[in-house]
């Protein structure tokens, strides 16, 4: 939603995209994919209907009654009473005359800007303005926009549910992932003991220690949150006491990390993170900790040495190592996935290959209309081919890391985003308008990989094949919840921006993945293309998949290896930066459990952090519905506190 009305707004407020704000140039996108866009030319940011549906959409629409552009106005003058629709600017000189409120006519000059309620003198007489409608959400045009973006985002959809079920076998019953996640959900749906109505896990003592030991602490930061009480239980351990470890930590030489005062040196603690990371085995656990702090390190001393990396070159770098991950997926499940790729040709035996073989087919059909829909924008067929694959790639990997990490808050390295990779790919050289439709898809449903689709339907397949949820009706059911999800969440942000304080003020956020894709064509339009711009950002990317590479192969070859390249994928990212510390202690917590207590402790521990992800969950809901319900009865309060990172 915020990407249909983000192009005609940005082009407005952004230096960065000044070449394609000229008079006389026409912006690089589809027009009917985008709101407050002429079919020529540039928008007239003055023109009403512009500030209506745009301006009102980024900074909410007025409340107040009075006359203004698209209200619908009741009047009486000595003719009578009348009621109509008011709209200026160029949609008024583009309708027919006596069918609405001309407000740059003299009557509607007049009455604009004016209160119901009010009696002024109009050009034919006097006037009472009787009532007056404020303008209200305009859904005609979100609704032409929204079905121009349906081909792109259901054939997304339909790629990532045909991709979970095509490694549902694979992952589930081949490798045997842990699916974390999954097994925690299914941990509280168990069939219950004889005589009982819950899940064994909730007749555990350890467990409800574990929940009253999240509860207490995250209500009591819920409470002084909403200014109820003065104290609370921290949980970031580096801001205990009077000075906290960022500020200790400060110049020369610990700035040079790519993540340090608000990452490294931030020891927050999450209590389902920690609980998750209690279930991993420990190479993993290990290595996801310890590739964050030793990845700082690295550039701490290189920076400190006068070496010219940047920031953004360890997410280049990461991204390099993803490529290479999705080839390891890609490889360890060969035979299987080329039986279901024959099988999708030419009729197999084998019942599981079959039902395979209709997802291999579906996916086939679903990349095809994805190219198919991105070259009727304007791409290249080449650059299409590119992006839909890196876009998929990039899902495939990061449903891997849930499904075997079961980290439930992962995101893509964050400071190189995907329409960044793109863009770095196929170059900038060819015109904007083909290369603006490559970057849709990594602005939209891949813009936040901590929230794409992939990674919640895999985790879906195994709740589904636990279950023994016929395969078919089970991905028809989750497409459709998809599908209604994707309406209802677009209907409800279009509420709460018009209706209330606008985009803007909500997320500021919100142009970046947009902005990666276009600040590097607007550079090109405006000074060229520079042949050597992208060299360092080629080096890292070699140097992310080399690291990825040897670690891969190194676990593949090696019993005894005990680093995992999970641990460097997600290193680089903004979730890291933030749960970081919890990995570290979940980590240290098995390691001691282990070491003193053997597996048998271990073992009964386990409803222990089951009851740390509920009572962070449950606190976390009722914080959040009493957020929801309290402002409807009338009751004010301070923003709900977060208890995972947003």
């Amino acid at each position: 939603v915020p990407l249909a009305a983000g192009p005609a707004w940005l082009l407005r407020n952004q230096p960065a995209l000044a070449p394609f704000a000229k008079e006389g140039v026409n912006p690089p996108f589809p027009r009917a994919m985008f709101l407050g866009l002429p079919e020529h030319g540039q928008a007239d940011p003055n023109d009403p209907e512009y500030r209506y549906v745009i301006d009102g959409y980024h900074g909410g629409l007025s409340k107040r009654e009075v006359v203004v552009h698209r209200a619908v106005v009741g009047w009486r003058d000595r003719h009578g009473e009348h009621s109509a629709l008011a709209l200026g600017g160029q949609i008024a000189r583009e309708r027919e005359p006596g069918t609405f409120l001309d407000l740059d006519a003299p009557l509607g000059r007049a009455m604009d800007g004016q209160a119901a309620g009010a009696r002024l003198v109009g050009p034919d007489g006097d006037i009472e303005i009787l009532s007056v409608a404020p303008p209200g959400i305009p859904w005609d045009q979100w609704l032409r926009a929204g079905l121009a973006w349906v081909p792109l985002i259901g054939a997304t959809l339909v790629c990532s549910l045909a991709m979970a079920a095509l490694v549902r076998q694979q992952w589930i019953v081949n490798e045997r992932l842990p699916f974390p996640i999954a097994n925690a959900i299914t941990s509280f749906l168990d069939e219950p003991r004889p005589g009982r109505r819950f899940a064994p896990v909730f007749s555990d003592r350890t467990f409800w220690i574990g929940f009253t030991i999240a509860a207490v602490v995250l209500i009591s930061q819920g409470l002084r949150a909403w200014g109820i009480t003065t104290i609370s239980i921290p949980t970031n351990l580096a801001e205990v006491g009077p000075v906290s470890l960022a500020q200790v930590l400060r110049g020369g030489f610990w700035d040079q990390a790519y993540a340090g005062e608000w990452g490294l040196y931030q020891w927050r603690v999450y209590f389902s993170i920690v609980a998750i990371t209690f279930f991993l085995p420990s190479d993993l656990s290990f290595s996801m900790w310890f590739f964050f702090v030793a990845t700082n390190l690295v550039y701490m001393a290189l920076r400190g040495s006068g070496v010219p990396i940047e920031m953004h070159h360890a997410s280049v770098a990461g991204m390099g190592g993803f490529l290479v991950q999705c080839l390891f997926i890609l490889w360890i499940g060969r035979g299987y996935y080329l039986r279901l790729l024959k099988a999708a040709f030419v009729p197999a035996a084998d019942h599981e290959i079959r039902v395979g073989a209709v997802y291999a087919r579906v996916l086939l059909i679903g990349m095809v209309a994805l190219v198919i829909t991105l070259v009727g924008m304007g791409a290249q067929v080449h650059h299409a081919v590119l992006a839909m694959l890196i876009n998929l790639g990039i899902l495939l990997v990061l449903a891997r890391l849930v499904a075997e990490a079961g980290i439930p808050f992962v995101n893509a390295p964050t400071w190189w985003p995907v329409n960044a990779v793109i863009m770095s790919v196929t170059g900038v050289s060819a015109p904007a308008a083909a290369l603006v439709p490559l970057i849709l898809l990594g602005a939209t449903l891949c813009a936040d990989p901590r929230e794409n689709v992939l990674p919640f339907a895999v985790n879906a397949e195994y709740l589904g094949a636990k279950a023994r949820v016929p395969r078919l009706p089970w991905s028809a059911l989750l497409l459709a919840v998809l599908a209604i999800g994707t309406v209802l969440s677009a209907i409800a942000m279009l509420v709460m921006n018009y209706h209330h304080d606008g985009q803007s003020a909500r997320d500021g956020w919100w142009p970046h993945p947009l902005l990666s894709g276009l600040t590097p064509m607007a550079t090109a339009a405006s000074v060229g293309v520079d042949p050597d711009a992208d060299t360092g950002n080629y080096l890292a990317y070699a140097v992310g998949a080399l690291i990825t590479g040897g670690l891969g192969i190194a676990r593949l070859l090696l019993s005894w290896w005990p680093l995992h390249p999970i641990g460097y994928l997600i290193s680089m990212t903004y979730a890291t930066v933030m749960i970081w510390f919890s990995f570290f202690l979940g980590w240290m917590l098995k390691t001691l459990v282990m070491r003193f207590g053997g597996f048998a402790l271990y073992e009964r521990l386990k409803p222990l952090a089951l009851g740390l992800i509920a009572g962070e969950a449950v606190v976390a809901g009722l914080f959040l519905i009493a957020g929801l319900i309290m402002p409807l009865l009338g009751i004010t309060m301070p923003n709900s506190p977060r208890f995972l990172p947003g």
